[in-house]
């Protein structure tokens, strides 16, 4: 059988250049009365180099190599099945040892880390601004939180407004008095349930299940779904409502941010006056900037406005608890 191995090389200056029929049924390589065509010999070594772009940069001199190894191998293959390896007790029950264990590895891979790496990443093309009302079980049992859950959803669907729901049930004082909203939310920076049950909810709508997590039990709404943007560059200047002796001053500092406003309308600097009026020292001396970040690493007010801008867009006044 090795003795009648023919390598057709010529055949290989097409490779991975059409696909065809014609192309696909290419002969490559033959042995004895078996034989093997451009298709299946491009789907092989494909895999073996681990993608289509790098199987095209490859020279000739490696597609031949491999062609004359993938044969010899197809060859061997041949050969312990006319001998039949595949019926002895030893050769099968080291194979059996072998799915078992490389086969599990096999599938964590293709069908779990694959799979999910896959979704994650369609998942975070979008950032969703997400609205909670959250129920702990500190005091009442799970059962009976998701029930009464379930019972404010109910009135949801009959009406009543969500967010005056929240004002009344919520045990999240953080976005209490917001209507339950914690802003955009990116895929893989939160708890996977509230995830998972935010990403299948339509915008305006609230889920119609209940999430249980390690905070207790939310009912989430989505209302907003915008193009995720991972992260921005911005600089500020910052102006604080106190004076010098640290008594409130809102109506001079207001003002005073308005005069700011003013020169940058103007075509003043804006590094310049953050270098001058800012009153941030760990971006004052770098003429206010405050470099790279991602989405819910600044305050609420803050991320909610710079998120919002173009490059070289100035904001308006933005008001925050600094």
């Amino acid at each position: 059988m090795f003795k009648k191995l023919i390598i057709i090389v010529g055949l290989l200056t097409v490779l991975l250049m059409s696909c065809s029929p014609k192309h696909s049924e290419i002969l490559v390589a033959k042995y004895d009365n078996d034989q093997i065509k451009m298709s299946e010999f491009e789907k092989a070594y494909t895999k073996n180099v681990g993608s289509l772009e790098e199987a095209k940069n490859d020279s000739i001199h490696k597609l031949k190599d491999f062609l004359e190894l993938y044969t010899v191998y197809k060859m061997k293959l041949k050969d312990a099945d006319a001998r039949g390896f595949d019926k002895d007790p030893e050769i099968t029950d080291e194979l059996e040892t072998y799915q078992k264990t490389i086969g599990a590895s096999y599938y964590l891979e293709n069908e779990i880390f694959e799979k999910g790496t896959k979704e994650l990443y369609e998942k975070r093309s979008v950032e969703l601004r997400v609205s909670h009302l959250l129920i702990r079980t500190d005091t009442l049992s799970a059962e009976e939180v998701e029930k009464q859950c379930y019972a404010i959803i109910d009135r949801v669907k009959k009406g009543e407004k969500f967010e005056d729901l929240v004002n009344q049930y919520t045990n999240d004082n953080f976005s209490k008095d917001k209507g339950g909203d914690i802003g955009f939310i990116s895929a893989g920076t939160i708890i996977p349930e509230f995830e998972d049950a935010a990403y299948v909810t339509k915008i305006g709508s609230v889920n119609p299940k209940p999430v249980k997590t390690k905070y207790g039990f939310h009912i989430i709404k989505v209302t907003d779904k915008a193009k995720r943007i991972p992260k921005v560059t911005a600089s500020h200047i910052l102006i604080r409502t106190k004076d010098s002796e640290g008594k409130p001053d809102t109506v001079g500092k207001l003002q005073l941010v308005k005069e700011i406003i003013t020169k940058i309308k103007n075509g003043d600097d804006f590094g310049k006056l953050a270098a001058q009026y800012s009153e941030d020292p760990g971006s004052k001396e770098k003429n206010g900037e405050l470099g790279s970040f991602a989405r819910r690493q600044m305050v609420g007010p803050f991320d909610e406005a710079v998120f919002k801008l173009n490059v070289g867009e100035v904001s308006d006044i933005v008001e925050t608890r600094f």
